[in-house]
């Protein structure tokens, strides 16, 4: 990549952020070492380790803690032979082995069974040096300092404790017999033998070697002869124990040393990991998203520049595959720049391996080169005005420009003559074209806005202008051109109203015809684009009213069988009792007199109830025919049956019209009538994938929302209202969690708008409080 240009869409702001989220300071050097990819594959695979590392970071198993301290010294020191690290050297490559092993552990574990890590392969492949730490840790503390407890130390500091207690007794008894003569009644060190603090005045009084005078002359600081032996002793024990501490960290060195190779091989490869971590802190900090891979331009939504944190706004801008240039225009301060600057960062992060800071469905194509020419670049030690630094970059640019290059022009056209600086522009921009790079300039030169009307593969965008407030609103129009608003900015920053009356009057005199077809196309345009927004409200209106149209009929259509099939039922209970009435009427009959015609009068009364029965029953199987789908039933295939909408599997076919199935327990024989199919959609296989315990044909009294993105959410909470309206429910629960507020909003944003919903509020704060929507139907 063009180096001044990585400078100019400053993206060392992201590298030194990128750096502080490293672990170690060999992560640190990993992310400064590394390069920016170019090809597809490269970027690809580093994109899908720096996900998964997300997604990892987010999911229910956290981060574990790491202490990754600087060692590549201590290796390097190490190579020679005879050389021996010190202890906190090796304290630190031991905290390094451990921290590394557990990584590894962390990153190569898939999110589930079924995952698979695509950090599992490299993880396998770095040696095992758990046999190092173990033994490093074994011999020395936390600190580095060797274990007093060692056999080869426990000897020797026995002796030095017997030593000096031996020397704490001679000193106290000094300070005790003769308390006169001593300025303090407490021992201290000279060079590291025990000496006393005896008055000058006294210095006759005991014999012994004077080690120290103080300053003022007043106290001299003597070592009894008796005391000169034990001092020596102690003196002789802790060069021995220095020697033994030393014998153990040259075999500890010696170690470190034959394994050294594979120790740089796991510094390397943890150092890696850590670079690709501190990348996926960043994505879940800011809410990043994976760029999609685009074969040719950008699409950028609710993308935020890095820089402005919070109070960036959301930038969408499209180049499609179709078009290879772009030219925003609008007013000054009103985001131009901001928007050109974060579609060069983004194409930066996206080839460095980083997700960026937008919305679902952001891609980016895969550029060679990223060159920008922004801001002032004049050079007094070079010569070069303003206007002579941007030429000598464009010029740059343009000869090395191809298809894979995007090329970022911050007011082209400006800084000369206008009619010159747009001839210009415009032949820089055909070259561009003609070598189809990507091109996305900013300029407030109404020349360009026409020329991207004229010319295949250009498009206008400008940043929108309030007209009542008189400010930008910082966000971008695709498709239309923008007006520079100069004389209302200026209005607004405290310009004389004579002087913007003057400009105005000239502003007219010297308008030009391509600037008014300009303006009228412009506006119609706008025009346009306001009754396509109308007609697309009206359209979802409309799409609206039919699904509740439909939701209606069908809720008629069900009530119809529900009451058909009562009414069936009741009059078959008329037409069994009718039947015990007939067989009492027969039976008094034979024990009188029995004629034909009342039998056959009693027959026609049967045959009449069971002809009205079996109309009734014909409209309702019409009925269930016309609401169920088609169904093709052969054995094997799993059905519902019944009013139940009992689980069933198809076992054969039984007499006409009738066949036998199974539930998990018995066989039995029902009407194809009461067959129903399982419809399965793609929501039903969403919500398998997803785990949602909410049962596919019936509503939940407490639906539960939370992980869902807010379109899966919106989609699922109308299936739940659906349902909800077929199984006469009043209320149910939502579940959306506190969060930033984004699912509640869309929730609730979802429910006001719904025609079938009563109304809707927060739970109590006991059951749920603002972390809960009860809704109300109608």
């Amino acid at each position: 990549m063009d180096r001044r240009s990585v400078e100019l869409l400053e993206f060392d702001f992201i590298l030194s952020e990128l750096k502080s989220l490293c672990t170690g300071p060999e992560g640190e050097k990993c992310v400064e070492r590394q390069d920016f990819l170019t090809d597809r594959e490269g970027v690809d695979a580093l994109l899908e380790k720096v996900t998964y590392l997300k997604r990892l970071i987010e999911s229910d198993r956290p981060l574990p803690e790491l202490s990754l301290p600087e060692i590549a010294g201590a290796l390097e020191m190490v190579r020679k032979e005879g050389s021996s690290l010190d202890g906190v050297q090796l304290a630190s490559i031991a905290r390094y082995v451990v921290s590394s092993t557990v990584l590894y552990g962390y990153v190569s574990k898939g999110l589930s069974e079924s995952d698979v890590s695509p950090l599992a392969r490299e993880c396998a492949a770095i040696p095992d040096l758990r046999d190092i730490s173990r033994f490093l840790l074994s011999q020395l503390d936390d600190d580095g300092s060797v274990k007093e407890t060692l056999p080869a130390l426990r000897s020797i500091r026995g002796k030095m404790q017997r030593a000096w207690n031996d020397i704490s007794a001679t000193t106290a008894a000094y300070l005790q017999n003769q308390a006169t003569i001593w300025q303090t009644n407490v021992a201290t060190q000279k060079d590291g033998r025990s000496v006393l603090p005896l008055k000058a005045d006294h210095r006759g009084s005991v014999k012994g070697i004077i080690r120290e005078v103080s300053s003022s002359g007043a106290t001299v600081f003597i070592e009894p002869y008796d005391l000169v032996e034990k001092n020596n002793t102690y003196a002789l024990l802790q060069n021995e124990y220095r020697i033994a501490v030393a014998k153990i960290l040259r075999e500890c060195s010696a170690i470190i040393r034959q394994r050294r190779d594979d120790l740089i091989l796991m510094l390397e490869h943890t150092a890696y990991l850590d670079s690709l971590l501190a990348r996926a802190k960043y994505a879940a900090n800011r809410r990043c998203v994976r760029a999609e891979m685009k074969e040719r331009g950008f699409c950028i939504k609710e993308g935020r520049h890095p820089m402005l944190g919070r109070a960036a706004v959301p930038v969408a801008v499209e180049l499609e595959v179709d078009q290879s240039v772009l030219i925003i225009s609008g007013p000054n301060a009103g985001g131009k720049t901001v928007a050109l600057k974060t579609i060069g960062l983004f194409a930066l992060m996206n080839q460095f391996g980083m997700c960026i800071p937008a919305g679902e469905g952001s891609g980016l194509q895969i550029f060679s080169e990223v060159f920008a020419d922004i801001g002032d670049d004049q050079s007094i030690e070079e010569s070069l005005s303003t206007f002579s630094a941007h030429m000598k970059n464009i010029a740059r640019f343009a000869d090395r420009a191809s298809a894979g290059t995007l090329v970022l022009l911050d007011e082209l056209g400006s800084g000369t003559d206008p009619e010159e600086g747009s001839a210009i522009a415009m032949a820089v921009l055909d070259r561009c074209l003609e070598k189809t790079a990507t091109v996305v300039a900013t300029t407030h030169q109404s020349v360009l806005k026409s020329y991207a009307f004229s010319k295949p593969g250009v498009v206008n965008a400008s940043v929108s202008f309030d007209a009542d407030t008189h400010r930008p609103t910082y966000r971008i129009v695709q498709g239309l051109p923008g007006e520079s608003h100069a004389l209302e900015i200026a209005e607004n920053s405290g310009m004389n109203q004579e002087v913007l009356a003057r400009a105005r009057r000239y502003l007219d005199e010297q308008s030009t015809d391509v600037a008014k077809i300009l303006r009228e196309i412009t506006a119609q345009q706008r025009l346009l684009n306001e009754r396509e927004s109308e007609y697309e409200k009206k359209k979802g209106d409309l799409i609206e009213r039919i699904r509740e149209t439909d939701l209606r009929s069908l809720r008629l259509k069900q009530r119809e069988i529900e009451l058909r099939t009562q009414g069936y039922m009741q009059l078959t209970k008329q037409i069994q009792e009718s039947r015990r009435q007939f067989e009492n009427l027969v039976k008094e009959l034979r024990e009188g007199e029995l004629t034909k015609d009342k039998t056959r009068s009693a027959k026609r009364f049967i045959e009449q109830l069971q002809q009205t029965a079996d109309k009734e029953r014909e409209q309702i199987t019409e009925v269930r025919q016309e609401l169920a789908p088609d169904l093709s039933i052969e054995p094997g295939l799993t059905v519902l049956v019944g009013n139940s909408r009992q689980r069933c599997t198809v076992l054969r076919k039984a007499r006409k019209g009738f066949w036998i199935v199974s539930t998990d327990k018995l066989k039995i024989t029902v009407p194809e009538s009461d067959i129903k199919a399982i419809v399965h959609t793609e929501a039903d296989d969403e919500k398998v994938r997803i785990e949602h315990t909410a049962n596919a044909g019936n509503p939940v009294f407490a639906l539960d929302l939370r992980g869902y993105r807010l379109a899966d959410a919106l989609d699922e909470l109308d299936r739940q209202i659906d349902r909800a309206i077929l199984a006469n429910m009043q209320s149910f629960e939502v579940i959306h969690g506190y969060g930033e507020g984004v699912l509640k909003d869309g929730i609730h944003q979802r429910l006001r708008a719904h025609r079938t919903v009563k109304g809707f509020y927060f739970a109590v704060p006991e059951e749920g409080g603002f972390g809960k929507t009860i809704v109300e139907l109608l």
